[in-house]
């Protein structure tokens, strides 16, 4: 997916086409993706998955956690006590 406005007409005309009995109880007003994640740095550009070793990262939300473990990126802290909701800002560390 490289072109967010047309992704989400897709996801939009799939929903009222395929999936409308998954919507049966709710009136829906949008949908909605966005287009390719970044990675912003202060000194070292992210061409690859290669650039990233070394790096501290943060993932916004628990399905970038999962894609950045699954690239080998591991959770370096949390300043948190148990909860993701306390704790917006996981970090991770390429081993």
């Amino acid at each position: 997916m490289t072109n967010a406005e047309a992704t989400s007409k897709a996801l939009w005309e799939y929903v009222q086409t395929m999936a409308a009995d998954e919507f049966k109880d709710v009136h829906v007003l949008a949908l909605h993706v966005h287009g390719p994640g970044v990675i912003h740095t202060v000194e070292k550009p992210v061409r690859s998955v290669n650039d990233v070793k070394g790096l501290k990262l943060r993932a916004p939300t628990r399905q970038a956690t999962k894609l950045l473990a699954s690239l080998g990126l591991h959770q370096l802290a949390c300043h948190c006590q148990a909860s993701l909701m306390r704790c917006p800002k996981v970090r991770f560390k390429v081993r």
